[in-house]
């Protein structure tokens, strides 16, 4: 019994050896644009390292929308490094274009290079794994950012009012 539990408890001890040493994340210095479309909603995200758009000169102007988030530069490293070990740059096709029927594309411009990247429902199960953990790996940065854009969309006010409407009008009738 002993055996056994040394025999399962050493190859535990090797990963976690391994795990123990970080990876090194190399700052993307090329100017980045990484964009995830997505045909099935119409949501198109945007993000672009600090060597493609000025953080400051971005965030203090007005925009109709915060669609596009910018990142600093270790950080699409880290991306970028996500992407890499995916098989992004292996599967990707060159330059920057929409598969028909597919249901999202993530297009990477990296300086002068450009990827693309589309799933669709007849891919093989291996190339929508890989889709699925590149575009998560998207997300995941998107998400962990906060975007500090003003929003000048005189028209999204009209969703609040209606639904403040809808709301008080509901209660008046006593639901």
């Amino acid at each position: 019994m002993r055996f056994l539990a040394t025999l399962l408890l050493f190859p535990t001890l090797l990963a976690l050896s391994a795990c123990s040493s970080a990876p090194d994340i190399t700052p993307e210095e090329r100017p980045t644009l990484v964009t995830l479309k997505d045909y099935r909603t119409g949501v198109d995200l945007f993000l672009a390292n600090e060597a493609h758009t000025s953080m400051v000169d971005y965030y203090s102007k007005a925009r109709s929308s915060a669609d596009l988030k910018v990142v600093p530069n270790l950080d699409m490293g880290a991306l970028m490094m996500a992407l890499e070990d995916y098989g992004f740059f292996e599967a990707a096709q060159a330059g920057l274009r929409r598969t028909p029927g597919a249901r999202t594309t993530l297009l990477v411009e990296v300086g002068q290079e450009k990827y693309s990247l589309s799933m669709s429902a007849e891919d093989a199960s291996a190339s929508i794994e890989r889709s699925i953990s590149c575009n998560n790996a998207f997300r995941a940065l998107y998400n962990a950012h906060f975007s500090m854009q003003l929003i000048d969309n005189p028209d999204g006010r009209a969703l609040f009012e209606d639904q403040q409407r809808r709301l008080g009008a509901s209660n008046s009738r006593g639901f």
